[in-house]
């Protein structure tokens, strides 16, 4: 038995790490909405630098700079949080819903700024 149930959460993971949230209820339009596929470590770096330029030039952003570029590095961080919760890197079992939920429920409420 122990091998059937290792067997299948094993198989599983590749599958929970390509997609998280396997359906959202969000409110958002679809065009303005994150998909997980937008909150790389690449992007995360990309907005930090956009907002520590900004910070070092006492520069003017965009309207939807600020908000676009802290959605990028808080979804970044809450999607790698729910990652290492999947896969069991010292995380209690108990909080790996928790960890999943953060992460899904950003997605649904928070929308892209244009």
């Amino acid at each position: 038995m122990k091998y059937i149930i290792l067997f299948f959460i094993l198989f599983s993971l590749p599958a929970l790490s390509d997609e998280i949230c396997k359906s959202i209820d969000s409110k958002i339009e679809p065009d303005f909405r994150w998909q997980e596929s937008d909150f790389t470590k690449v992007a995360s770096q990309k907005a930090i630098a956009e907002l520590s330029e900004a910070i070092e030039k006492n520069e003017i952003m965009a309207t939807f700079q600020l908000p676009n570029n802290l959605s990028l590095i808080e979804g970044y961080i809450l999607k790698q949080e729910a990652i290492r919760a999947l896969s069991g890197d010292a995380v209690h079992e108990g909080l790996v819903e928790y960890y999943v939920t953060n992460f899904c429920e950003f997605l649904a409420r928070t929308p892209i700024y244009d």
